[in-house]
């Protein structure tokens, strides 16, 4: 199901973010199930502002569906200061 799906994918960037000790964001894509996870480490949740990982997946959906790969990523971390 969509919430069986989202759930895993979640649950994958948390468990990035913890075995990196990164203090950021994870980002993972995948191709098949077509899905985009953006999740914020709790050390960097108070240097971004709230609802940055939803924004980010949703310039990273909006520029994969147009085939927009690389730019898509660009703009997606343009908030980030990356």
């Amino acid at each position: 199901t969509a919430d069986e799906r989202k759930k895993l994918f979640r649950e994958w960037a948390t468990a990035r973010l913890n075995t990196e000790k990164a203090r950021g964001l994870a980002i993972i894509v995948s191709q098949d199930p077509r899905y985009v996870a953006v999740e914020v480490s709790p050390e960097a949740e108070d240097r971004f502002p709230p609802g940055l990982g939803q924004k980010v997946a949703d310039v990273l959906i909006r520029a994969f569906k147009d085939k927009q790969f690389d730019a898509g990523l660009a703009d997606a971390l343009k908030p980030v200061g990356a």
